[in-house]
Formats: structure tokens, C-alpha cells, sequence
């Protein structure tokens, strides 16, 4: 036994919609399934009609049938037709007039449709067919000299809208300006009386509609004028108050003068820069030379011109001179030397004192100063002049740069409140110059339309003679077509019915595409195998190419199965289906026996303890040429302990249903027959547990946990759809491995699955007629 969590191919692993068979992906895609109302397409048509060919052959050929009859016995019909020549109207490039039709846009007069098809839906429209009605019933039927149309005083004949329709056509001839109207009645006078009174009726309408048509082109004119015209001085008085309040004459000019102003600004910006700059460098470089900055040549200027201070400052030097030569002659202590210190140190308070005079009123400390001054000469004068000159023009050109940037800045706003006026004024004057040449166009259209009123109108002509039908126009084709095409319709709906309605498989690719489950192999259907008890010993009197291709499906479905466990490395397999009736024993059996046949040891369980088997294999083993060594009546039956298989022909064991190991509480609670399986893996290449169906029933499932997997047995044309989904969706949820699908009773003889033997026999065939000669 396998443990089902530690399986490769369980369906947590291995959804319904994976080909456990070809595909080796650990996680696969999602579980789908198709919806069955999804569209047919052309392959699925063809096996629609292969299946429910001759029911859709016997209902089209029966509806066929009965509508030809019903049409054949039909009165015979008569047709006739006039012609009228229609000239679309035309447009005039010429004619200013057409520069008016965006102007009728608004009225629907050119709506971009086939004129002749507007033209065919209006002449099959109630306003002009309900008068013709009304006067074929009051000039025609109430005459009481057509009494074929009357029963006493009473009419027979209905004449309405709808017969009128049903009966009337109106088309254009290809290639052509002329419209054809026909009529078909069972009566000529009829039909010649409603052709009549449509022809009067369709050329009257052509001079209406040419009356309509330009009384509104001209009513659309003459309400568009003063509208116009009230638009255009509404405008002109807005242009007006527009001026006044923004005393905005000429765009241009104003432009001009604007630019002008602002080129002037830019340049006068340019110089000041210009100058700027020249008279920072001319400071600095007077700065550097003196050693001085603005506010100590203030104070130099302002002590130089003080009289009495240069003359403390001269005595000042005088004295410094004397006590340096006194100095170079006598000691600090002598009389001479103390004398002119203390001369020197009464001079400083005075020199002090006149500082502080002379710098009165200036923001400079007076006391920094006394020390820095020496002796003035001329240069240094004009020097601290040059400077003064200097910082007074740095500050004059940077008052002019601010200033210059105020009125730019006033500059740019008045631009852009220009602009802004520029453009309300360009809309205006736009608005009023269109308003002008709206009011022009209108007053020219105005003329055009009425000198075009004027001009003769030319109408629809018929072009042909209305007759009195002589002879009634054959519909053989026409009723012969009809019969066809609802005989195929009719078929094509009952065979699609019949198909909706039938929910079984049909072909083993139906199979794959509805469930995503490998098929491993295709067993073609055998005659009296459903009935076999009452037909065992007949069943292989048939052909022996019949027996031979049934059994190699086994062979084949075998092959499949060998490839497959030898790759997951599995031995124990439950066959079960859906349902019973599905041939799951059967398969089982035939199965064991080709596994046997090429020298696998096979053991085949019957672990169905509602109906055993057992004499049925044995009856199969018989009528197939190989009488078991032990017959099933002589087996011994197993006992409360242990599974004992007993062997059936060579290779081949099987084991009898017991009800104890295969009771459902057994299976639950009990390791015994897992323990059993186990032993029986190590002994045998293939065992086989045939079950009972899987629906309503839980000892497949329970059994299925105790093996590696399940091969599902599914029987073409009768198994459904919706139980085999079921069945896959419970297995799925029991975490139950499902290996594959055997299609069962496949009846279409030229299946894959059995090809190489037909090609085989037929080449064994020949070989033989040519040993013969």
C-alpha cells in the first residue's frame, strides 16, 4: 500500500484538469471546467451531425415535405411593376447658395444616408400607404361590380396596411436612377388599381416635398437674419464700452509705443550697470591706495579744513621733532626732555578737543582718528576727494538701478494687462467680422432661394406602363427554396436539441476536454457483452478480428499503465466507475488477463461485497479458450484471518469478496488490509481491486486509500457528463490519486488505440495470399 499524502500524482498535486499521464509538473494549474454552453465550432458540428444524422435527415426531409405541400397549394399569384426615374438633387459649386448648408445642417436637410434608401423608407411609410389603403377599400372593394369580392352585401377581402406591406416592394434597379415598384395579388384588377393609385400618390409627393423643402430653407433664412443682425450690434456696443473703459484705440500702435518704452528701459539698465560697476572698481581701487574707506575720508576731509586743528597737529610734530633730537643728547631725566613731554602731553587734550569739534555731527568716532593722521599735502587731498566722489556715485547708481526696476516691474504689468486687452479687442472685432459675413452670406442665400423657388421644379416621371396582369408568375423556385431551407433548419434544431439534451460521453476526447483526466485506453464496444449471461457462448462466434482488436485495447490500455506505475513506482490500483452498468468487472478482468499474458503476475481482487464476480470472470475465462485450474465454485473462501489469493490460470491469482476485510468499518479502523496489500505488492507486478461504483457508495474510496490510485471506468453514450464530474470532484476532495479514464465501448471502428493491430492483420493477410502463388 501507498501512503496517498506521499503519492506524485494525488489530486492536491495534480487538479482534475491534469494530464497525470504526459505531464510531470509538481504544482500545476488550477482546477477548470468549461462551461457546456460554450460555442460550437466546426468539429463539434461534425460529430453532432455524425451522431443524430439521421434523426436531423428524418425531421428536415418531413418539414421539407410539409412546407412544400403547404406552399404548392397556394393560389397562383399575380405581379406587375412601374418604374419611376429619380434624380437626386444636385448641388450648384458655383451658387454661393451651397455655401449655406453647414446654415440647414440644423434642419436635417443633408444628413450623410443613400438618398435612394431614404427615399424607398418614405415611400414605404404609413403617411402615403394609408390613404392608398383607404382608397382601394372605398373605390375598389365597395364596388358592388366586383362581386367576386362579395358574400351578399358583405366584402371578403381585408385590404389593410400590413397586407399592403407583405405584398408591395419598392427597390432601386442596380446601376440605375429608377426605382421599381411591384405588387402581387391573386387578383389582376387588384393588383393594376393599387399600382395606379401608387404611382398618383409617389409623384404627387415629389412636388409636396420639393414645396416643403423650400418654404424651410427659406423660413430657416428669413428667422436667421435678425438674429444675426441683434448678435452684430450687441458686439459693436460691447466693442464701444470696451474702448471707453480701457482707453484701448489702436492695438498697434500702442504696441509700438510699448515696445519702444521697454527697449529704452533695457538700454538705460545696460548703462547704469555700466556705470555701476566702473565707479565700484574706481572706490575700491582708491580705497586700497589710501588705506582708508568712506567714513575716515569724511573725517580726514573734515579735520583738513579746520585751521586751528592743523595748527596743534604742526605744533604736535614740532614738539615730537625737538624731543627726538633732545632725546639723541640727553637722558630721560633731564629738564629739557620732561619740559617738551610735558609741552606734548598739554597739546594732546586741545588735539582732542578740536577733533571732536570738527567731527561734530558726523557718525564717526573721534577718538580713532588722532592717531592715523600725519601731515596733509595736496595728493593725499585730491585722493580722499576722488573717493568721496567715488561712494557718492556708487550710491547715485545704485538709486538709478532700483528706480530703473521699479518701472520695469510697472512695465511688464502694463504689458500684460495689454495683452490682455489685446485679446478681449481681437475677439470682438473676430466676433463682429464673422457676425458680418454670417449677415452677408443669409442676405445672398436670401436672394438665391427665392430666385431658386422660382425656377421649374423638375419632378419623378414614370417611365413605364401600368398593365393588367395576364398571366400569374411562377414561385416554384422560390417555394422549393423555402421548403429546403426550413427542412435544414428544422433538422439542424432538433439535432442540436437532441445533442443539449443527451449528457453522456461520446468520444474519448470529449472526455479529456471535460475533465482534464488522462484517457489511457479506448475499448471498442463488443456485442453481447452487456447481456452476457444469456449470450456468454455466443458472443465469440463473431468475427475473429472483432475478439482479437477488443483484446488488444487491453494490451494497449495495459501498455499505458506499465509506462505510467513504472515512472511513480506503483503496483495497486482500484477499477471502478461512476455508476454500475459501466463494465468497470469486465475491464478489470480482461485487463488482469492481458497483464498476465506477457508475463506479469496479476492479482485480481473482488472487492465488490454487493455483487462478487467471481462467476462471471470465471465464465469469461471459458468462453475465452482458458479454463481456470481451479474452478471459482472450488476456491477456498477466506477466512477470519488472512486473504489467501488462489490462482486462476498462469500469472493470473484472484481473491473472492469477503465481507469482512471489505466492510467499510473494517476499513476504517483496521490496518489488516493495507497490511495485506503490502504483502501482496512485494509478490505481484499488478494488482487489480475491482469495486463498487463510486456513487452512494463509500467502500470505493476507502479501498482507493489503502492503494496507489484509481482507474476510472467510463462507458461511451451513456455515462453523464455531470456524474463523472461528480465522481472526479469527490476523489479530488478525498485526496484520492486518479491515474486515468478508460473509455469503454467505443463504436467507431477506426480508433488509435487499436490501429497497429488492423494494420497488422491486414499485412499478415496479404503475406499469407503470397505464400499461396
Amino acid at each position: 500500500m501507498s501512503n496517498p499524502q506521499s503519492n506524485g500524482i494525488n489530486l492536491s498535486e495534480y487538479p482534475l484538469i491534469q494530464n497525470s499521464f504526459s505531464q510531470n509538473s509538481v504544482n500545476p494549474a488550477p482546477e477548470v471546467f468549461e462551461d457546456d454552453d460554450e460555442e460550437l465550432d466546426l468539429r463539434q458540428i461534425s460529430k453532432v451531425i455524425r451522431r443524430r444524422g439521421w434523426l436531423m435527415l428524418g425531421v428536415g426531409l418531413a418539414v421539407t415535405f410539409l412546407v412544400g405541400s403547404r406552399l404548392m397549394s397556394r393560389p397562383p399569384m399575380y405581379q406587375e411593376k412601374f418604374q419611376l426615374l429619380v434624380q437626386p438633387p444636385g448641388t450648384d459649386m458655383s451658387n454661393p447658395l451651397a455655401g449655406i448648408q453647414s446654415l440647414t445642417a440644423g434642419l436635417n436637410l443633408g444628413k450623410d444616408v443613400s438618398y435612394y434608401d431614404t427615399q424607398i423608407q418614405i415611400l414605404l411609410s404609413n403617411k402615403l400607404l394609408l390613404p392608398i389603403v383607404d382608397q382601394v377599400n372605398q373605390e375598389f372593394l365597395q364596388d358592388k361590380t366586383n362581386r367576386e369580392y362579395f358574400q351578399g352585401d358583405d366584402p371578403l377581402k381585408i385590404f389593410d396596411l400590413d397586407f399592403l406591406l407583405r405584398n408591395l416592394k419598392v427597390g432601386q434597379s442596380k446601376d440605375t436612377q429608377i426605382l421599381e415598384v411591384s405588387f402581387q395579388d391573386k387578383d389582376p384588377k387588384l393588383v393594376e388599381f393599387v399600382l395606379r393609385a401608387l404611382s398618383n400618390a409617389y409623384l404627387a409627393y415629389t412636388l409636396e416635398d420639393q414645396n416643403i423643402k423650400s418654404a424651410q430653407q427659406l423660413s430657416f433664412v428669413d428667422k436667421q437674419i435678425p438674429a444675426v443682425k441683434k448678435q452684430l450690434a450687441d458686439l459693436q456696443k460691447q466693442l464701444q464700452e470696451f474702448r471707453l473703459k480701457t482707453n484701448f484705440i489702436d492695438p498697434q500702435s500702442q504696441g509700438s509705443v510699448i515696445s519702444n518704452s521697454l527697449v529704452a528701459l533695457n538700454q538705460g539698465k545696460q548703462e547704469n550697470e555700466a556705470q555701476l560697476n566702473q565707479s565700484i572698481a574706481l572706490y575700491n581701487n582708491l580705497r586700497q591706495q589710501l588705506g582708508i574707506g568712506e567714513q575716515e575720508a569724511i573725517a580726514l576731509s573734515a579735520l583738513t579744513e579746520s585751521p586751528r586743528y592743523m595748527g596743534l597737529l604742526n605744533q604736535l610734530r614740532e614738539i615730537d621733532s625737538k624731543l627726538a633730537a633732545a632725546s639723541a643728547r640727553y637722558t630721560d631725566d633731564n629738564v629739557i626732555i620732561q619740559q617738551l613731554q610735558a609741552e606734548r602731553e598739554n597739546l594732546l587734550p586741545l588735539l582732542s578737543q578740536e577733533t571732536q569739534i570738527a567731527l561734530k555731527g558726523l557718525p564717526i568716532d573721534s577718538t580713532q582718528f588722532q592717531s592715523k593722521f600725519v601731515s596733509p599735502n595736496s595728493i593725499r587731498l585730491n585722493l580722499t576727494q576722488q573717493i568721496l566722489v567715488a561712494a557718492n556715485q556708487v550710491k547715485e547708481a545704485k538709486a538709478r538701478q532700483k528706480s530703473l526696476a521699479a518701472t520695469e516691474q510697472q512695465m511688464r504689468q502694463y504689458i500684460k494687462d495689454f495683452a490682455n486687452a489685446s485679446g478681449r479687442y481681437a475677439e470682438l472685432t473676430g466676433e463682429i467680422e464673422i457676425g458680418t459675413r454670417s449677415l452677408t452670406s443669409l442676405l445672398s442665400a436670401k436672394q438665391l432661394l427665392e430666385v431658386e423657388s422660382a425656377k421649374q421644379f423638375i419632378p419623378w416621371r414614370l417611365v413605364s406602363e401600368i398593365r393588367t396582369p395576364q398571366r400569374p408568375y411562377s414561385q416554384l423556385f422560390r417555394n422549393l427554396l423555402l421548403s429546403l431551407v426550413a427542412g435544414i433548419v428544422a433538422g439542424a434544431a432538433v439535432g442540436l436539441l437532441a445533442e443539449s439534451l443527451d449528457r453522456s460521453f461520446h468520444t474519448p476526447e470529449e472526455i479529456t476536454e471535460e475533465t482534464g483526466v488522462s484517457v489511457l485506453g479506448t475499448i471498442p464496444y463488443q456485442p453481447g457483452m452487456t447481456d452476457f449471461k444469456t449470450k456468454a457462448f455466443k458472443i465469440f462466434d463473431q468475427k475473429k478480428s472483432d475478439w482479437t482488436g477488443f483484446m488488444e485495447a487491453f494490451s494497449f490500455l495495459y501498455t499505458n499503465l506499465f509506462f505510467l506505475r513504472e515512472r511513480r513506482s506503483c503496483r495497486s490500483f482500484v477499477i471502478t466507475s461512476a455508476i454500475p452498468g459501466e463494465g468497470k468487472s469486465t475491464n478489470a478482468f480482461f485487463l488482469a488477463e492481458s497483464a498476465a499474458k506477457i508475463g506479469q503476475k496479476v492479482l485480481l481482487v473482488d472487492g465488490d461485497r454487493y455483487f462478487p464476480q467471481q462467476q462471471r470472470w470465471s465464465l469469461l475465462a471459458r468462453v475465452h479458450g482458458q479454463e481456470p485450474e481451479v474452478p471459482f465454485e472450488e476456491l477456498p473462501d477466506d477466512s477470519d484471518n488472512q486473504l489467501v489469493p488462489s490462482l486462476m490460470s498462469q500469472n493470473l491469482y484472484v481473491i473472492k469478496a469477503a465481507g469482512k476485510w471489505f466492510n467499510p468499518t473494517e476499513l476504517v479502523s483496521s490496518k489488516s488490509l493495507a497490511m495485506f496489500i503490502k504483502q501482496w505488492e512485494e509478490e505481484f507486478d499488478l494488482i487489480l481491486v475491482d469495486s463498487p461504483p463510486l456513487l452512494g457508495i463509500a467502500d470505493t474510496k476507502l479501498l482507493a486509500n489503502q492503494t496507489d490510485g484509481v482507474l476510472l471506468v467510463v462507458r461511451l453514450d451513456k455515462t453523464s457528463r455531470d456524474l463523472t464530474k461528480e465522481v472526479l470532484l469527490e476523489l479530488k476532495m478525498s485526496n484520492i490519486p486518479i491515474w486515468g479514464i478508460v473509455a469503454n465501448g467505443a463504436k467507431n471502428s477506426n480508433r488509435r488505440d487499436y490501429y497497429y493491430y488492423n494494420y497488422y492483420r491486414k499485412a499478415k493477410a496479404t503475406n499469407a495470399q503470397l505464400a499461396r502463388f
